[in-house]
Order: structure tokens, then C-alpha cells, then sequence
């Protein structure tokens, strides 16, 4: 029987500015697929007001924790207090009937309040009746496995929200809207501090919600004077009053600083997206402003440190310029604080200066002629793959390792087996990601890249065998608990088999982290094992272990295709000539 489509969803979203910008194409994807449904934001007090600029929400809901902080520094709150206004908020929100909800905060906060609206239909972190955390979407659970995978990913958030919601990808972009007033009052600041029409305004985000990811200030000056003396660039300096600090900094150092209008701590939102509408340029680190001048259509050159990661969170645009530091240790493991930060050291000024000089002359990123980019850098170009999710093509191609070849058969085995009801292999997806890794990165025939592959591939071979094992006793369970009587016995003892070989399989990934990705995913689909009926539970048990067979044998599968089409291509180099230049006879 077909699902009723959803009359009234609810999007559950408390995280901050950047994070709203990239679920407007799943807001917009959802208004197009259920055009007749109410869509409601539950928002923090925060950012309500810049959340009425989101496309595709009918209504909110505004959560105001700030309240309680501000309270607990003038003498403190009762739990009592926190527990009435919880209790007060949530049963209005209940009490509207909700049919969908999306969670796209990933705190147990969410999770608890998702459990308390007992919304029919759930996308996202929840937790079981127990107090278990859950996670309901194949590509939701994917979200919360890949922070522990961050080098195998290459996946934007955008697209795991639009996946989420089971959305056809057509090309949606990030989307905020403009009003008339923010366009006036950016051009009253512009024209209070002297700033002529045909001006080259180019804006630079120097702070970060952390101050690790920040691009050292001398950087920022010495980028600016590069901007200014090159391009005749005016600078117009944005962040919040706690970075002005920051502002201050680069004008010491800068040569040029009547060339620099400081704005930081200065501007509100409307004023801030009119602004940034008007740069011709955002040199930014990975900051919400980033993602308004993603979703205006202002160039960007992206500056990903510490923390950071191109591929997660990186602006939703084509043709945007990001640089980020290729070092063993990037991006930092989240809940670490690096206290060497040299990363952020790696990055010239004069590389950024150059590069964005060639795209104001041709209107192209490209490495300028003759210039040599640290290998301690990468040099990336957003597109949109033919799969239609984001990717990082590299500008500085370098040897491609185990770690860079497993992140993008990784893509193809997610894209076809995530959210499947049958699995197909599919040459042609994978063939094309073929030829992008040829592009992107230098092959060596010799390369002992090989022989590491072969490696992981017998370690798949060894987890494809702890799954078959998984499937055996999984069947035993299930034989047992349909027959006229279990034997608790025997059920005692296959539910140890199956704690100690799923001890094995987490430990398989633990050692092994190129197939860490799989494991991690199989764990997160046994988190969702919930109830007390032992038939259902016996059969997605099943389903766990079948999963994990296939998507073993999915990369194998997916290693041969690469295997034969990067060492063809490699050998083809080596021998100095392309298969495209082959004449073949007759033509």
C-alpha cells in the first residue's frame, strides 16, 4: 500500500546561519514534491529572525533557550523553569499533528525532543523507547557515520539533506531572499565612506566560530595589499563585534589600510547580504557568511583550516575557489583542539593573490603560468558531478594515494546502494568516476598503491566472511523464534555469537580504516534494532548482515573497475602515448 503523502512537516533545525543556508534545497525540493504540505521551522531564538529569509516555510516555531543563559548569569534556573517552558513549547508543537519531521541538528537535545513530539514519520537522530539513540534514512545514518570517516567522504551536507528527503537532484541551489532595503542600505554605508559605483570590492571574513580555523591575520594584510596595489581592490572587512579585534590586527599590518573599510560588528543581516550582493570577491574562512555569498552567487576563495572540510561544508556553488592544507593530519578530528595549529601556515598570500588576479583578468580559476604551489596545499574547484551531488576537482593534481582512491569508490558505492531496494552495478557511474580521478590525480603503474589495495581488498574478503557468518546465525535466530516454541537455550547463546562477531566486525574497522565506512554503517543500522518482538528483530538483523555482504562485495567489485582503468591509463603515460591518440583503421 502506497504512504499517504505528508500534509504537515515539520523541519527541526537549531544549529547555526550556515547550516539554515544549506537546508534550502531540501526545503525547496520538498515544497516541489508535496506542494499541498504545510512546512514549519523549529528554529532557535538566534537565528529566527534571519530564518524568515529561507525559501519554502510557512510558519515557525522558535525555541528560545538563550532566555535561561542569560537568567543562569543573574543567579541561576530551576529545573523546575527549564522543565515547565520545555514541557509548555513541545505540547504546542505536538498538539499541531505533524506527519514528517526532519532533525538536521545532530544533539541529544534534538533526539529528545524528537522522541517527545512521537511524530508517525521521522528523517534523522531520534531515540528508541529505551532512551537508545537512533537514526531513521539511510542517508541520514551515513551523515552521522561520516564525521568518524571525514577522509573517505566526499559528500557536501546539501546533498545528504536533499538524499534525506528521498528528492530527485535537478540542480537546486542555496537560496536566500533579497529584499529591496538590503540593497539600499549597503549602498547608504558605501556611499557614507566614499565608495564609487565601478569600485572592485572585495570582502574578507577573517574570524570563524573558531578561532583555529581563522587564516592568520598577517595573511589577511598581506593578501589586502596585494588586492589593492594589483587590482585597485577596495576591502571591505565583515565579522561580529567579538572579532573586531581581528579587523583591527589586519590594519596594523596592512601598507594600505585607507584602502580597507572595516565593517566588522557593524552591520546587521539585511545590511551584511546587501554588502556581500556587491563584492565582486568573499575571501572567507568556513563561516556563514561563506554560505550567503554561496547562495547570492558571489565568487568565493574559501580558506578550510584545522576542523574544516571542503567536501562537507564547503560553499553549494559551481566555479567557487578553495584552498585547503594537504597534510597528513587535515582536517583535524572533530572534538580535537590541535595546540600546533600549522595548517593554517601552508597557505601563501601570494598564491591566493595570483590566483584570483588570473580569474578578474580571464573569468576562470586556473594556476597562473609559472607558478609552483606548495604540495603542502590543495587547490580546489567546486562542480557538480554528473551524479548531480558537488565535488572538489583538484587544480594541483598529485599521486593519488589509497586514502583519495577509496573516498571516491566510496561515492559510488553510497550512490548505489543507499536508500535501494535492488542493487545493479552500474559501469557507467563508475567509469565516469574513473576518468575524474584520472584528471585529478597523477597515477603511477609502479606505485605501491597496488599492493596496498590488495591489501584492504583481502580485509573486505575477511568482513564479507563475517557477514556471511552474521547471516548464518542471524537465520538460526529466526528459525528458532518462528517455531511452536523458542528454546531460550539456544537463543542465549546465538544472541552471544552475535555480540562477540559484531566485536570482531567493529574491530576490523578500528584497525583497518579504509573499510571503516562499511562497519561504521553497519553499527549504525544495528542501533536501530529496537522492541521487544524477536521475530522483527531476528529479520533486520538479517538485513544488517545482508547489507553488509553486499556493500562488500560492491567494492570489490567497484576496486576491479578502478584498478583496470587507472593502471591501463598509468601505462598508456608511460609509454608516452593516450588511447585517444590511437588511430584506428578504417577512420
Amino acid at each position: 500500500m502506497k504512504n499517504k503523502e505528508p500534509k504537515n512537516i515539520l523541519m527541526l533545525n537549531l544549529t547555526r546561519m550556515g547550516d539554515l543556508i544549506q537546508s534550502t534545497p531540501l526545503l525547496k525540493g520538498l515544497r516541489k514534491k508535496y506542494p499541498d504540505a504545510k512546512i514549519t521551522l523549529l528554529v532557535g531564538s538566534d537565528f529566527y529572525e534571519f530564518s524568515k529569509r529561507l525559501p519554502a516555510v510557512d510558519d515557525w516555531i522558535v525555541l528560545n533557550l538563550k532566555q535561561f543563559k542569560e537568567k543562569s548569569m543573574q543567579g541561576g534556573v530551576s529545573w523546575v523553569e527549564l522543565y515547565s517552558y520545555f514541557e509548555n513549547i513541545l505540547d504546542q508543537v505536538r498538539d499541531k499533528d505533524f506527519d514528517l519531521v526532519f532533525n538536521l541538528s545532530h544533539s541529544k537535545l534534538s533526539a529528545f525532543i524528537i522522541s517527545y513530539l512521537k511524530i508517525k514519520e521521522v528523517r534523522g537522530f531520534k531515540c528508541s523507547s529505551e532512551g537508545d539513540r537512533m537514526t531513521d534514512h539511510p542517508w541520514l545514518q551515513y551523515f552521522f557515520t561520516e564525521p568518524f570517516n571525514r577522509p573517505f567522504n566526499t559528500f557536501n551536507l546539501v546533498d545528504l539533506f536533499f538524499k534525506a528527503g528521498d528528492i530527485d537532484l535537478n540542480g537546486e541551489t542555496l537560496e536566500i531572499k533579497k529584499y529591496p532595503e538590503d540593497s539600499l542600505r549597503a549602498g547608504k554605508i558605501l556611499q557614507e565612506n566614499s565608495v564609487r559605483k565601478n569600485e572592485l570590492l572585495i570582502g574578507f571574513q577573517a574570524g570563524s566560530s573558531l578561532e583555529g580555523r581563522r587564516w592568520p591575520a598577517s595573511h589577511f594584510a598581506k593578501l589586502g595589499d596585494r588586492l589593492v596595489r594589483d587590482l585597485n581592490a577596495r576591502i571591505l572587512l565583515f565579522g561580529v563585534k567579538s572579532e573586531s579585534g581581528i579587523g583591527e590586527n589586519i590594519l596594523e599590518q596592512m601598507e594600505s589600510p585607507e584602502n580597507v573599510l572595516n565593517l566588522i560588528g557593524k552591520t546587521d543581516i539585511s545590511e551584511l547580504v546587501g554588502l556581500v550582493d556587491r563584492c565582486h570577491y568573499l575571501v572567507t574562512n568556513d563561516t556563514g557568511t561563506m554560505h550567503i555569498a554561496a547562495a547570492l552567487g558571489t565568487p568565493i576563495v574559501g580558506l578550510f583550516f584545522a576542523h574544516a572540510h571542503p567536501p562537507e561544508t564547503g560553499p553549494y556553488s559551481e566555479e567557487q575557489l578553495l584552498f585547503q592544507a594537504d597534510i597528513p593530519c587535515a582536517p583535524c578530528s572533530y572534538g580535537v583542539e590541535c595546540n600546533q595549529v600549522v595548517c593554517i601556515e601552508k597557505l601563501s598570500p601570494d598564491l591566493v593573490a595570483e590566483m584570483m588576479g588570473q580569474h578578474h583578468l580571464k573569468g576562470e580559476w586556473s594556476l597562473p603560468p609559472g607558478l609552483e604551489p606548495s604540495k603542502e596545499i590543495k587547490i580546489l574547484l567546486t562542480e557538480r558531478g554528473p551524479d548531480s551531488c558537488l565535488r572538489m576537482n583538484r587544480l594541483n593534481p598529485v599521486e593519488l594515494t589509497q586514502t583519495e582512491l577509496f573516498s571516491w569508490m566510496y561515492r559510488g558505492l553510497w550512490l548505489n546502494t543507499l536508500g535501494k531496494k535492488s542493487l545493479m552495478k552500474n559501469s557507467e557511474h563508475s567509469q565516469e568516476l574513473i576518468r575524474f580521478v584520472q584528471s585529478s590525480y597523477g597515477i603511477d603503474v609502479d606505485s605501491n598503491l597496488w599492493n596496498e589495495v590488495d591489501f584492504t581488498l583481502n580485509e573486505l574478503i575477511k568482513l564479507e566472511g563475517k557477514g556471511k557468518a552474521g547471516v548464518q546465525i542471524a537465520l538460526e535466530i529466526l528459525k528458532n523464534v518462528e517455531g511452536s516454541s523458542a528454546d531460550l537455550d539456544l537463543l542465549v547463546t546465538l544472541a552471544d555469537k552475535i555480540t562477540r562477531l559484531d566485536d570482531e566486525i567493529n574491530l576490523m574497522g578500528l584497525t583497518q580504516p579504509e573499510i571503516k565506512p562499511i562497519t561504521d554503517m553497519f553499527n549504525k543500522r544495528k542501533e536501530n534494532i529496537d522492541g521487544n518482538n524477536l521475530k522483527v528483530m531476528a529479520r533486520t538483523t538479517l538485513d544488517c548482515y545482508k547489507n553488509l555482504i553486499l556493500e562488500c562485495q560492491y567494492m570489490m567489485w567497484l576496486a576491479g573497475e578502478f584498478q583496470r582503468g587507472l593502471k591501463d591509463q598509468a601505462a598508456c603515460e608511460v609509454s608516452g602515448f593516450r588511447s585517444i591518440n590511437i588511430e584506428v583503421p578504417g577512420r
